[in-house]
């Protein structure tokens, strides 16, 4: 481990190990960094919150992604949300999505179906 300075001229320093050291010398970012010392600036008052209420639209869209059998993945890709959310707010509606282990057991139960109907 070793210190290097801040590449953007700021007078802090990065605590980070010596193949990542030797990226920042030459301007690359590669690999996690740690401030250190610690950011003042960094504290639980400064950051944002990540919580934002569902609207009207996007309830009924997200009704209507469950009903047509879509995955929670895409929903939260449509909303740009969490997959948790958007799957702790299906199930809040009384609309969960179906379980993913459970989902992709059909599929492979229908693909396996389809198989043995081309081999006869």
């Amino acid at each position: 481990m070793c210190r290097v300075p801040d590449t953007r001229g700021e007078n802090r320093l990065f605590l980070v190990t010596e193949l990542a050291a030797s990226n920042l010398r030459f301007g690359l970012a590669i690999g996690k960094t740690r401030k250190y010392p610690a950011d003042p600036d960094a504290g639980i008052h400064h950051m944002k919150s990540l919580k934002s209420e569902w609207t009207e639209e996007e309830l009924k869209q997200l009704a209507a992604i469950v009903a047509a059998g879509g995955t929670a993945l895409r929903a939260a890709a449509k909303f740009n949300r969490r997959i948790a959310s958007c799957r702790s707010q299906a199930r809040k509606m009384g609309v969960p999505f179906e379980n993913s282990k459970i989902r992709r057991k059909n599929i492979l139960a229908k693909c396996a179906a389809v198989e043995k109907d081309l081999s006869r």
